[in-house]
């Protein structure tokens, strides 16, 4: 069983980030969150919100069609 709670620790982790990056955007206003003390936290609600919010779509098909640098080196 889950804790209630994340830590701006274990957020990061999922988002393969450090709590630096997760604490500047809470403090931003990017991600919801709340606060206990001085402590940060998010529920299940906050990642699902915060996932839906911040995923990159695959693009559809590729910006260079060939795969390769098409400038040769001078």
């Amino acid at each position: 069983m889950s804790a209630p709670y994340l830590t701006p620790e274990e957020l990061g982790e999922r988002f393969g980030k450090n709590r630096q990056w997760v604490t500047r955007r809470c403090a931003a206003g990017h991600f919801p969150h709340i606060k206990i003390g001085n402590l940060i936290r998010f529920t299940e609600d906050h990642v699902a919100q915060i996932e839906a919010k911040h995923t990159v779509a695959p693009a559809e098909k590729p910006a260079n069609p060939y795969g390769r640098k098409t400038r040769s080196k001078s």
